[in-house]
């Protein structure tokens, strides 16, 4: 899920040979499979120069302290002996990978209330990877409002977000939000997962497609309208109702 959802439509490794210095934002870090699988993937790879970034926010640091567990599985060998220390929790790691000394890897894990914390960044992502629970769990982590700082966060280095989600909500919010939107590969009996792109781009990645008629169609009925947290303080039940609202709105016009 990992390389599909995230790393392979990222295009990563190949995207670092296009742009020597890459900045990865890891939101909803987790137990972090999905940037140590990117970063793995590169150090398998033969790219012998340039600089790759990944910011990891993670509000449970309970959580954190299972890393060592998920870096000892043996598919992480080469990312477990190139780390300098193994993470188990917040901190900046650095990746020191024999042979290379041109390619500079590191990782940055930060204890994060993302609501709070992203819209006061002021550095700039070419990747993002947003794997929060569900939107019917968690939708104030799914909201336009959170997709419009994502927006700002890439718009200078015409970056992507990449997510699990398909949800017509999920899309609706991220084109409401400027992005353009295209499909991932499905993964077991799922449905695929979402792009989103600040630039449009005919020539797209593998793993990554247009949308079908169909799902557009669904992003444009009732189902596209996005979950909205103006202010990132509104409780949960609150979000889900007022999208309800809107919802029901949209279909009495």
């Amino acid at each position: 899920e990992a390389w599909q959802n995230y790393v392979e439509p990222a295009g990563i490794p190949a995207f670092l040979i296009l742009k020597p210095a890459i900045r990865v934002l890891d939101a909803c870090f987790g137990l972090g499979y999905n940037s140590f699988v990117a970063l793995e993937k590169i150090l398998e790879s033969t790219i012998a120069e340039g600089s790759v970034h990944v910011l990891g926010l993670e509000i449970n640091e309970d959580v954190l302290a299972f890393l060592p567990v998920v870096l000892a599985d043996k598919r992480f060998r080469l990312l477990a002996s190139c780390l300098e220390q193994i993470p188990a929790g917040p901190g900046f790691f650095i990746l020191k990978v024999p042979g290379r000394e041109r390619l500079h890897l590191s990782l940055e894990i930060r204890r994060s209330d993302l609501r709070q914390d992203v819209p006061r960044l002021d550095e700039s992502f070419d990747l993002i990877f947003h794997d929060p629970f569900s939107p019917l769990k968690m939708p104030e982590l799914w909201s336009v409002d959170l997709f419009q700082e994502y927006f700002r966060l890439e718009s200078a280095c015409g970056g992507k977000v990449l997510t699990y989600s398909s949800a017509a909500a999920v899309r609706g919010g991220f084109m409401e939000a400027g992005f353009h939107v295209f499909r991932t590969t499905a993964v077991g009996g799922k449905s695929g997962g979402t792009m989103a792109a600040t630039k449009a781009s005919d020539r797209l990645p593998p793993g990554v497609f247009f949308l079908s008629p169909e799902e557009r169609a669904r992003i444009e009925s009732v189902s596209g309208v996005p979950y909205r947290d103006k202010g990132f303080a509104a409780q949960r039940k609150t979000i889900l109702r007022k999208r309800e609202l809107e919802q029901a709105s949209e279909k009495r016009d």
